[in-house]
């Protein structure tokens, strides 16, 4: 890499290195040529600049970029060598390259199919060793691929590159990479980007390389990037003639905005150019991939010029068959001589006439040209006149699609997405019959509209895509951060019957209270995300949590029985007389010191321990029955015994007195049926 030279006393001091002078300059720092003196090396030093001392954001960039080229080894990743910090200033040195970035390689012209295949197969094997070791680049371009004098190419900068355990990394904030080479995902939410961004970004720097333009331009990043998310690319076969068929493809299959139909990984690419240098086709189905943008009214021009052409050579050869060069007066036809009267002219001033002429004039032209003699002076003028309201029409079609896709595009972005249907599928073939007069198009015509309102279809149906997708999402992020752990927290607080109605009966509750992006999206959709979260997460959580009560119902049973029978025996032993009532208190106490509430123990499961215990309460209350009982009977007999003696001598004083004694006695308290 050449540089400029500068002063010693302008360059930072950075400890076991040697500033020898500049290689660039960036928004963050500056990269000089320095020597590590420990091994007497040239290597590369980036520079946090000065005034950015204490940047938090521009500081954990080149942290990012140090350590996540420090986790990679590969001949075509430029290499890590050291991190480190000087008077507060981050620094972080790098492997040398001898030669120029591909964004100054393309300043001299396009690169040729053998140059870009040998460039790009490095970078695709690159890219797939950061995606075997979890990280994303982010920010492929033609600035941060370098080429060595030798040939090689390395994938430099990744500044903006994550790894999935990369502590410095926060998946939130404004649009990363750059605008010319950004993915649409990417575009929209720059927490989505992953490998198959990197490998739409690699599709479009490679498009811009042989094709001499990126994919995608614009006056603005806010035209560069709707025309990321809209527009069709323009067909690098018709701006780059001299590549193949099958490279080609490969470039509109990087540049798919369906990912499931461009690239999953970078080996995939990596096998196609293979395929392509080995001049075999590569494994891409031309129907599977995106439409590519067209010149309007070119095919409409071109077959004008095609009926044009054959009338000319079909009159000059009927005229040249006679030997005097002059057509027989009887052959041509009877056309009047009036230009008001002449049905051409009148053609040919409606091409030239109000739009709504146009459909009715085509189809006049049609007629007439039907009605005349193929190879007649009259039928070439006829021709000459149908080309003329056709190229008209090209271009009515053409300034109808100028005006109607920002109408289709602000519905999108709105995302009314039936209104934006109702356009594609009828709205705007009616418009454009109305506006024109209601004539049948051409073919060509036809095909050039219909393929402009199928490539509206696609655009709907991915932004629809993606809009449902990022309301799964969301609802997905709503159940993981809000709805579990509030779970958690009722079974936590022994609130089981609300636990497991958060995960039946009150899912449609939570689902449709929660802040989710709903624009766009369909009660069905929502149902549908609803029912698939349900079977993919919400019924395991369910059964764990039945599980775990059965747990815990059937320990608190086996609790019950254990303390039933230990109050059965001291009921029988005559040293308790109420177990029912002890075994109500502690029950309670029981309940409470497991944070339980009958009211709150899980509807629709069996409720094992509380029946258990009304089980055992209702057989100590009947076991307490039956001894008051039993020692009332023995009690009375052995009264009577005892007062026998006094009754027979007739001392009824005495007997009085031996009942009011025995009055107290237990065996004559009432039993009560409870």
């Amino acid at each position: 890499m050449e540089g400029e030279t500068l002063k010693s006393r302008d360059a930072p001091r950075i400890p076991g290195y040697r500033i020898e002078g500049v290689l660039g300059r960036g928004a963050t720092g500056t990269v000089y040529r320095a020597r590590q003196l420990s091994v007497d090396r040239l290597v590369a030093l980036k520079v946090l600049h000065e005034d950015l001392v204490g940047a938090k954001g521009a500081e954990k960039r080149l942290q990012r970029e140090a350590r996540a080229t420090g986790r990679l080894a590969h001949p075509h990743i430029i290499s890590a060598i050291d991190l480190g910090q000087i008077d507060g200033r981050w620094w972080y040195a790098m492997e040398l390259v001898d030669g120029v970035s591909l964004q100054e390689r393309m300043q001299a012209g396009t690169l040729s199919e053998r140059e870009a295949l040998r460039t790009f197969i490095a970078i695709a094997e690159a890219l797939q060793h950061a995606f075997e070791r979890g990280v994303v680049h982010r920010d492929v371009k033609p600035a941060n691929i370098l080429l060595e004098r030798g040939g090689r190419a390395l994938l430099v900068d990744l500044g903006l590159a994550f790894a999935e355990d990369d502590p410095l990394v926060t998946k939130s904030g404004t649009t990363l990479g750059t605008p010319h080479y950004i993915s649409p995902e990417q575009a929209r939410d720059p927490s989505q980007a992953d490998v198959q961004s990197d490998l739409w970004s690699l599709g479009a720097t490679m498009y811009h390389a042989v094709c001499g333009r990126p994919p995608f331009s614009g006056e603005s990043v806010a035209e560069i990037l709707s025309s990321v998310l809209y527009e069709p690319i323009p067909d690098p076969g018709a701006l780059a003639p001299q590549i193949s068929s099958g490279f080609a493809l490969i470039l509109r299959k990087c540049l798919t905005r369906d990912r499931s139909l461009r690239y999953a990984t970078p080996a995939e690419l990596f096998v196609d150019l293979e395929r392509v240098r080995e001049r075999r086709a590569p494994n891409v189905r031309r129907s599977a991939l995106e439409p590519v943008a067209q010149s309007r009214g070119q095919r409409a021009r071109r077959s004008a010029a095609v009926v044009v052409g054959a009338g000319l050579l079909a009159w000059f050869g009927w005229y040249a068959f006679w030997p005097d060069g002059r057509a027989p007066a009887e052959s041509t036809p009877q056309v009047a001589s009036d230009p008001a009267h002449d049905p051409t002219e009148k053609l040919l001033a409606a091409a030239e006439g109000a739009t709504p002429e146009l459909g009715p004039a085509l189809a006049r032209a049609v007629q007439l040209t039907r009605s005349l003699r193929p190879d007649s002076p009259a039928a070439l003028r006829a021709a000459t006149a149908r080309a003329h309201i056709e190229g008209r029409l090209a271009a009515e079609i053409q300034r109808f699609q100028v005006t109607g896709e920002p109408r289709f595009t602000a519905l999108v972005r709105e995302h009314r997405y039936e209104d934006a249907a109702a356009l594609v599928t009828g709205n705007f073939r009616h418009e454009f019959a109305a506006a024109t007069g209601g004539a049948a198009l051409p073919p060509d015509l036809e095909e050039t509209f219909e393929a402009w309102l199928a490539n509206l279809t696609s655009r709907l149906e991915l932004e629809r895509r993606e809009t449902e997708r990022r309301f799964r999402s969301a609802l997905s992020a709503e159940w993981r951060e809000h709805i579990q752990p509030e779970v958690r927290a009722h079974i936590e607080a022994g609130r089981w019957r609300s636990a497991r109605s958060m995960l039946t009966t009150g899912v449609r509750d939570w689902a449709a209270e929660a802040s989710l992006p709903r624009a766009g999206i369909s009660e069905a959709v929502a149902e549908n995300a609803v029912a698939t979260l349900r079977e993919s997460e919400i019924t395991s959580a369910l059964a764990q949590v039945d599980a775990r009560w059965a747990e815990l119902d059937t320990q608190l049973r086996g609790w019950v029985e254990e303390r039933t029978n230990e109050l059965r025996g001291a009921v029988e032993g005559r040293t308790l007389s109420d177990g029912a009532s002890v075994l109500r208190t502690e029950w309670s106490l029981e309940l409470e010191r497991q944070k339980l509430a009958v009211e709150e123990m899980p509807a629709g499961l069996l409720h094992l321990a509380l029946e258990e215990f009304a089980k055992g309460e209702r057989e100590l209350a009947e076991l307490a029955r039956n001894l008051a009982v039993e020692d009332a009977r023995r009690g009375l007999a052995e009264f009577e015994e005892e007062t026998q003696p006094a009754w027979r001598a007739r001392r009824y004083t005495e007997v009085a007195e031996m009942h009011e004694r025995a009055a107290v006695e237990v065996w004559r308290q009432p039993v009560r049926a409870e």
